[in-house]
């Protein structure tokens, strides 16, 4: 692609710089509990939570949910659960100032009201197989007191503190940072993000034993990415586990926030509602809200509700709420930024466009097309495509779109699949579906004649790879 000058670039270097790239240390902060049954997530206190948790880091003027938890328990499960904490109070600092009001700081204007709900904790291995074991060991009930502020932001950079005090002088404290990145010596105006899901290292030793030839055990030559100026490794475990998901580890790359198994642009709260945690800012809507000239694609070999393609539109404690991510594709969530719109959006998972799958039975694809997107069903179209200056929509079959072999060598295994994106019941042959160099190809295409002199984001993920290994 010399030429184009575009840049490529992987969140995960632009996080470790931005987000993560600052000297201070929080070495000194309150470890997490050891073990493998918390309370709670990200919540070493014994009866409080704050998220984001501690040691979080944001850029200036990136919106985020702020979320206390308060809860009250007892482990002897003979007794009755305690009532909650319902009364505490919130304050915040910076670099080591006077402590505030975290109403005052922010200037809301009310203070939100209190929410409860119960939740169970399960806290040994024991009671995990209490039914196996018959050993009648049961969870423990935990009462919860909580207040979220939504949609708050912290516009200096510096060293930010926010406590909670509750019961009789009980307090905890979180540390924030927020980072002012340095200015670049040259900007890049164009950003590919490439995403290969679940290629880890041995998946990265096969692909170049397949691919390159070598002679007495040496490589003629490596894979093309192999030979990056600058490459490297990362931590994936999540806040609360040490294996991640697509959910958690997409979601970083969008935010610069690790959070849980199976969440998406928010930490994970103890509420049973998967719609009310508290939400950070994805790059898409920063760029949306910052740049809204410049142009956002999402490319995927997956179904579009599927964890890594969602992680750039979305917000979620549960991946699986695909009908409700698709509507958040078009309208985005409640008291917050705008939706991210992406001027191309490429994928498989059509039946979650209309009836019987889709929210509340609307026509999705009506809707999109109002909005003043192209649709496309099939490689033909997306590849004739004469509209590059219209926002672009192609959805190729219901749920992930078939691999390589069914695509290109064995097209009759996708005979009668009855997986067309039209959801008439037709099929959807493999030969008729796109690759993902198709997709990125004509994507480009599209996101440089809208994006302009303004540039454009992209997220190009190839999903197939976990898949065809499993």
């Amino acid at each position: 692609m010399k030429g184009l000058l575009i840049t490529v670039l992987t969140l995960t270097a632009a996080s470790s710089t931005v987000l993560a790239g600052s000297q201070h240390t929080f070495s000194s902060r309150p470890a997490d509990p050891e073990g493998q049954f918390p309370r709670l997530g990200a919540c070493p206190d014994p009866h409080a939570c704050i998220f984001p948790p501690d040691v979080s880091t944001f850029l200036p003027g990136s919106y985020f949910d702020l979320r206390v938890e308060l809860h009250a328990y007892d482990k002897d499960t003979s007794k009755p659960t305690p009532k909650p904490y319902d009364q505490f109070k919130t304050t915040i600092r910076k670099d080591k100032g006077k402590w505030v009001d975290v109403n005052k700081f922010f200037k809301i204007k009310s203070q939100p009201v209190i929410e409860n709900w119960k939740f169970n904790w399960t806290d040994s291995i024991e009671k995990h197989y209490a039914s196996v074991l018959q050993n009648g060991q049961k969870p423990i009930q935990v009462a919860v007191a909580a207040r979220a502020w939504r949609k708050l932001k912290l516009t200096e950079p510096g060293l930010y503190e926010i406590k909670v005090q509750y019961g009789s002088k009980k307090t905890y404290t979180v540390q924030y940072q927020v980072v002012e990145p340095k200015k670049p010596k040259k900007k890049a105006k164009n950003v590919i993000l490439f995403i290969s899901d679940g290629t880890n290292v041995g998946m990265i030793t096969a692909a170049r034993a397949l691919a390159r030839q070598h002679t007495s055990g040496k490589y003629h030559s490596l894979l093309s990415f192999e030979d990056f100026d600058n490459l490297g490794h990362v931590i994936t475990n999540s806040v609360d586990s040490l294996l991640t998901d697509s959910a958690n580890s997409a979601s970083s790359y969008a935010t610069g926030h690790k959070s849980s198994v199976n969440a998406l642009g928010v930490y994970a709260d103890s509420s049973s509602d998967p719609f009310d945690d508290p939400k950070v800012e994805l790059i898409t809507e920063l760029i949306r809200r910052r740049q809204p000239k410049k142009a956002i694609g999402i490319i995927s070999t997956a179904y579009g509700q599927d964890a890594t393609p969602s992680a750039f539109i979305s917000h979620t404690r549960q991946r699986s709420q695909s009908a409700e991510i698709t509507d958040q594709l078009l309208h985005g969530v409640h008291n917050w930024t705008q939706a991210v719109l992406p001027d191309v959006w490429l994928t498989g998972g059509a039946e979650y466009f209309k009836a019987p799958k889709s929210l509340k039975g609307n026509d999705y694809y009506k809707d999109f097309q109002k909005e003043g997107y192209h649709l496309v069903f099939d490689k033909k179209e997306l590849l004739n495509n004469k509209k590059k200056d219209e926002k672009l929509m192609g959805i190729f079959r219901k749920g992930n779109l078939d691999v390589w072999f069914e695509r290109n060598l064995y097209v009759n295994n996708t005979v009668g699949n009855k997986a067309h994106p039209d959801l008439s019941g037709k099929d959807a042959l493999g030969s008729d579906q796109p690759g993902l160099s198709d997709m990125t190809l004509a994507a480009l295409e599209v996101l440089k004649k809208r994006g302009g002199k303004d540039g454009f984001f992209m997220m190009s993920e190839a999903a197939s790879v976990d898949k065809q290994v499993g």
